[in-house]
């Protein structure tokens, strides 16, 4: 926490960065309270003048996606969030691998549901966290008690999974991020 807090404060503004030019990167993630409908309207409070984007509650991360800068903090409490996301950045041909072994239908979701995060690799766990978030229901993170995610499977309306290519894409640009599991505090 003391990492995040440090790190935060020595940022020159909270949502500063310096913008590239870019092609369109879909973020790979589907999440309630996506700042996603905002971005038109976040992109007029942006400058160049700004020298990092800091993101303490990444979630989807959109707007990271949506202004590419040079340099990021990305931000979460949630952990396994951003384990996955580490291991997108340093890994994704091998959670592309154990993405592409996973089919949608409830069956296979509550199975891969029922599997423990701390007990698979790293980046089988990430596999894990990106197809429960496209599989659930309305791209909700929620765990009960015991930590376990419960989320309902939300059927074939849910969408697609994401691509390797998107995958690719989205490991590209977090290699211009740090990336911190802690409380914003």
């Amino acid at each position: 926490m003391r990492q995040l807090l440090a790190i935060f404060a020595q940022s020159t503004a909270i949502f500063g960065m310096m913008l590239e030019k870019k092609t369109s990167i879909r973020p790979l993630l589907r999440w309630a309270g996506s700042k996603r409908q905002l971005i038109p309207k976040l992109s007029e409070y942006w400058s160049t003048d700004y020298k990092r984007y800091v993101e303490p509650f990444a979630g989807s991360a959109c707007l990271y996606h949506h202004l590419q800068p040079k340099r990021a903090l990305l931000g979460d409490l949630n952990s396994e969030l951003i384990q996955m996301y580490n291991q997108i950045k340093l890994n994704p041909e091998a959670v592309i691998r154990y993405l592409k072994k996973l089919s949608n239908d409830k069956k296979s979701y509550l199975a891969v549901r029922k599997q423990s995060p701390e007990d698979l690799l790293p980046e089988k766990a990430a596999a894990r966290f990106l197809f429960l978030n496209r599989f659930c229901l309305n791209g909700l993170f929620r765990t009960n008690k015991e930590g376990k995610f419960n989320v309902p499977y939300g059927g074939e309306k849910s969408g697609r999974i994401v691509t390797a290519e998107e995958i690719q894409r989205v490991s590209k640009l977090l290699q211009k991020a740090t990336l911190i599991s802690g409380d914003f505090e």
